[in-house]
This record gives structure tokens, sequence and C-alpha cells, in this order.
């Protein structure tokens, strides 16, 4: 997606839970630096300019990836941390009746009490947040991470074109499904190129010219190097559909760099926040639940460093929204222990 060639529309508020909540230019917002008991909302309807975002970079110390965030729309979701700042990017409600055109809605926030929204068309929830935000008198009092979770309570509460997508998807299976076990012919597939009940689909996502990996796979091997900042990790992936409602799964071989027991890495993952250890993990066990399950913790015969395990979640949860929270909650956690020291 190409940035916007038209001047951004920036609103900028000071909420204050002492005084009167203040509207502040974007010049104004530089100068200022919001108390334990404020917080500053910097929204953005568009891109900014390479200048504009340059100075709000220096005045809040933001991460070199935050700011190209700012300048440059992205179009598929993203969970990220940049130094002392998250960034999350999820798809809102579409642009008018345009169902395939979502308005993309970044979020940035750090430790100073400072969130910096952005989004590439209007947002009708964001009067929402306004009144939702004048109803509550200690307001300025909220950490900028509470301050996200609304702003992303909000998203939700008005986003309906990934849900139609999914029902869309199930739709076609479930149709497919009762057709096959009643003896009928099956409904031609529309959602995927081959019919996906009882059966599975060798490649998932798209494939871009000259590419023999489907966007799906890349963005994994991306992903993973972006996660865990680390570009040398050799990442090989095969992505397919398969006939499930609700759940991602995953067959995940772990090269270390010095020797893993399968039973050490069961009590490393038995330890670990969000992970569910079982026998064999399954996406009906993981439907509708926060945690990653873990099952088949087993040696790789052909490695002497591997390990083998089955991994399954939940992609409408952990996948995007549990995310989001459970950093906003690391962040608050991180500040408070700050306050302390």
């Amino acid at each position: 997606m190409k940035p916007s060639t038209a001047a951004p529309d920036i609103r900028v508020r000071r909420f204050d839970a002492d005084r009167t909540d203040t509207i502040l230019t974007f010049q104004e917002a530089l100068a200022k630096t919001p108390d334990q008991r404020q917080l500053l909302w910097i929204d953005v309807l568009g891109s900014l300019a390479p200048d504009e975002s340059a100075r709000l970079a220096k005045r809040f110390d933001l991460d070199p990836r935050t700011r190209v965030a700012l300048e440059e729309p992205g179009d598929t979701p993203s969970l990220a941390i940049h130094g002392t700042y998250f960034h999350v990017r999820v798809a809102a409600e579409p642009t008018g009746n345009a169902r395939d055109e979502p308005t993309w809605f970044d979020v940035i926030a750090g430790t100073n009490n400072v969130v910096i929204s952005r989004h590439t068309g209007p947002a009708r929830f964001l009067g929402d947040v306004d009144s939702r935000m004048d109803a509550d008198s200690s307001v300025g009092a909220l950490e900028s991470a509470s301050f996200v979770a609304l702003l992303l309570d909000s998203v939700v509460t008005t986003y309906f074109t990934a849900v139609d997508a999914v029902e869309d998807e199930i739709d076609e299976l479930d149709a497919q499904a009762h057709a096959s076990v009643n003896g009928m012919e099956m409904p031609a597939p529309e959602v995927y190129p081959e019919p996906i009940a009882f059966n599975v689909i060798g490649a998932a996502g798209n494939f871009a010219d000259g590419d023999d990996h489907t966007d799906e796979e890349r963005k994994m091997m991306f992903e993973t190097h972006k996660i865990l900042e680390d570009e040398s990790i050799g990442v090989a992936v095969t992505c397919v559909r398969v006939p499930v409602r609700i759940c991602h799964s995953e067959a995940v071989n772990v090269q270390t760099r010095e020797p893993l027991s399968a039973d050490r890495a069961r009590e490393i993952l038995a330890d670990a926040p969000g992970v569910a250890l079982e026998n064999v993990a399954t996406p009906l066990q993981a439907e509708g639940r926060d945690e990653v399950f873990v099952g088949r913790i087993r040696r790789d015969e052909s490695h002497p460093r591997a390990l083998g395990m089955w991994v399954v979640s939940d992609n409408l949860r952990k996948g995007a929204a549990t995310n989001a929270v459970q950093i906003a909650e690391l962040l608050v956690a991180d500040r408070a222990g700050s306050s302390v020291a």
C-alpha cells in the first residue's frame, strides 16, 4: 500500500484527571510532557510527512521502525515491540461499503503516557472512544496501555469484515461436508481453490509472481526473524489448509545451540506463562482459549540438537487480541516496577 499524498488530519487531546481535558495542536503536543495523572493522545488520519514523523520520533524517542509505521501505512495485521514502545496494527471497520478495503488502524504506545494512533481512513469508533473517556473523570490517571486496550476494544466492537471472511470459510466447509456425508455432490469451491471438506490443500495463501512460496509462508519467515530479532535463523515452512473451523496448528522442529532433552524442554514450557502442555494438542482443546497448547515433544532422530513438537492455538484470540492485551499488561507492570525503583 502506498502512502497517501494528502495532508494528514492530526488530532491531539490531553486527558487530565485533575483538570479539564485539553485539545492541542500538533506543535503544542510536541512541547508537552504528560505527568502521571495525564495521558497524551495523538491521532493521525492519513500518513505523516517525513519531517512530521521525524519531529515526533525525536520528541518521544521513537524507534526508527515505529517512525516508518507512521509514514507508510501497512495492509496486514501486525504486532511488534520497538524499543520501549509496542505497535499493533488491526483492521477496523471497512471504508464505506467496500468490504475488501478495511481501515487499517495502528496504535503505538510506550511507558510515558503517550499514545499515537494512525488510520488509513475515517474511523467512526473513535467518537465512541471520546464519549467513553469523557464519562470517566479519572481517565487522566490511565496508563497508556490501558488506553490502548480501550481503543482496541472499540475497534473489535465495530469490525466485521474479518468475521465475515471467517464465516465464509466455515460456511463453505460446512456446506461441502454436509453434501458429502449425505451422498450429494459437493458445492463448487468459492473461497478456496479446491474443496476443503475432508481434504488438505497443500498451499495456504497466494503466490507472488516468480515466488514458489506463498505469502503466508513468507509471512512466517519474516515474523520469526522480526519477533526474535535474528535474521540468521533458518526457517523452512509449508502452510496448508486443513478442514478445521478454528485454530492454527504447527509441526515445529527446533534446533538449539546446545543439546536439550525432551524432558528438559517440557520443564521449561511447563513454567512458561500462557503455555498448556498436552500429550497431543488439538484445535478442539484450543478453541476459545488464550493458551498456546504444546504436545508431542520429542527428540528428532535426524539431528543431535533438535526437537519436534506440535503447537496449536486459537488464531482469533492468541493470534491477535490476546497478544495485544498481554503486551499492554507487561508494559504496565514494567512501568510500575520502574516507579517503585
